[in-house]
């Protein structure tokens, strides 16, 4: 903070940068959340009061230079409140102390203990009064779930909830009865909502042309008034875009039968229910759900999702995938994505093998992946024999562009952490291509 604004700063070796959130003093003696990310060279930075109900939009920015990994390690150390006098700080560092009250911090989703120090320098106390975070949303991590009940009207059905989620698949809500065929389940499918109601003469579909995994708050409202079911899905930040879904359920079955005891599940994973999912509601996703829920609405009765759960967490810490594990034969398939003449690209591998594709993009002939042209434009990023090759065809009928780079211990397999940063410049392979040990 400086002249009562926040600022991020980093430098990841090839210069540094200021990031600074404008027009928005935090020096009022209010209480602030602060939230920073960086993804390679870019990071973001937003502010937010703690009793304001949305957080404003981020600022970003981007480092100078062709840097894109922050070098730590087990001996990093990190400071709160200021810097020991032990420490060189780099010069784009203007202040050096803080003087306030600290409530929470957290590094990558994990807490840091503020008075579990390995050492301080001068005066630290407590803070009376520090607000906690009173958000109403909890996280299921795709192992945990939770039960609510209510007595509902057979005729009737009115469901509102809000998600937030970057799983493309899995089970939001799941109402069913253990002595007849009727149930109801919300759940994502390839990112797209889909509510199925089946009153005991077949399932009612709807489902969205919209997909919704991509980390915003939406809102889901299903209403059913017989056999007529209407589905919407809601920006809950921009109400004026809406989807909806509406449709029949056939046969002249109406009411939706169950007991009143019969457990409402959220984002079930108990073993005994997916399996009943799977063998007698065919359709019905029983995929893990990993992402947020909030103000679960039935019949205008409202929840607490943690009184009867199983690994639920209150709070929403949603991030983005980004590591996967490959096994013998595995891929997955990402949104196109071209290496346009000004492009960068990230990547961090670790492997014992010698020699595979690390990212492989193709032009696509045809609808379905085996269409795909073998002397179309494409580029890769392969291990070979333990060195990367890059590989670029720009399909202008010039020859095939390579690009080497030889492990400095002989071996890029060695079972370490290892990122490629590329950069394509104009109509040429980048001669920078960098893997940091």
């Amino acid at each position: 903070m400086r002249r009562g604004k926040v600022a991020f700063l980093w430098d990841l070796g090839s210069g540094s940068t200021r990031l600074e959130f404008p027009d928005f003093p935090i020096d009022d003696n209010k209480w602030h959340s602060i939230y920073v990310t960086r993804f390679g060279n870019i990071g973001s930075l937003s502010v937010k009061e703690m009793s304001a109900a949305q957080k404003p939009p981020p600022k970003t920015s981007k480092s100078p230079g062709t840097a894109k990994v922050l070098d730590v390690n087990n001996s990093t150390m990190m400071f709160v409140g200021g810097l020991g006098g032990q420490i060189k700080k780099s010069p784009a560092v203007k202040v050096t102390h803080f003087k306030g009250c600290m409530g929470e911090a957290f590094l990558n989703g994990q807490s840091i203990g503020l008075w579990n120090y390995i050492e301080r320098e001068g005066e630290c106390h407590g803070c009376f009064g520090s607000p906690q975070d009173e958000d109403a949303s909890f996280h299921f991590a795709g192992s945990g779930y939770s039960v609510v009940e209510k007595t509902l009207r057979a005729t009737v059905t009115q469901i509102i909830m809000l998600f937030s989620t970057y799983s493309p698949n899995g089970l939001l809500l799941y109402l069913a009865s253990n002595g007849t065929k009727d149930f109801l389940s919300i759940d994502l499918v390839d990112g797209r909502v889909r509510v199925t109601v089946d009153l005991g003469s077949g399932p009612l579909a709807l489902i969205t042309d919209r997909r919704y995994n991509n980390g915003t708050w939406y809102k889901i409202a299903f209403q059913r008034n017989k056999k007529q079911g209407l589905l919407a899905v809601i920006d809950a930040y921009n109400t004026t875009y809406k989807e909806t879904k509406q449709g029949e359920t056939p046969g002249a079955s109406s009411d939706l039968n169950r007991l009143d005891k019969d457990p409402i599940y959220l984002k079930d994973q108990h073993q005994q229910v997916v399996l009943k999912i799977a063998e007698e509601r065919k359709g019905v996703s029983s995929k893990s759900y990993v992402g947020c829920i909030k103000n679960l609405e039935i019949s205008r009765s409202t929840f607490d999702l943690l009184r009867n759960s199983y690994g639920v967490r209150k709070g929403c810490v949603l991030e983005p995938v980004r590591s996967v594990s490959f096994l013998r034969g595995g891929y997955i398939e990402l949104p196109p994505k071209s290496l346009s003449p000004d492009a960068e690209l990230l990547a961090t591998f670790a492997t014992r093998n010698s020699s595979g594709i690390i990212l492989a993009a193709l032009s696509q002939g045809g609808e379905k992946p085996g269409d795909r042209q073998a002397h179309g434009p494409f580029w890769s990023i392969m291990l070979i024999e333990g060195h990367v090759e890059v590989h670029v065809n720009p399909g202008d009928g010039t020859s095939l562009r390579r690009a080497l780079l030889h492990a400095p211990t002989g071996t890029y397999g060695d079972g370490q952490e290892h990122s490629i940063s590329l950069i394509r410049s104009g109509r040429y392979l980048p001669d920078l291509m960098k893997v940091p040990q």
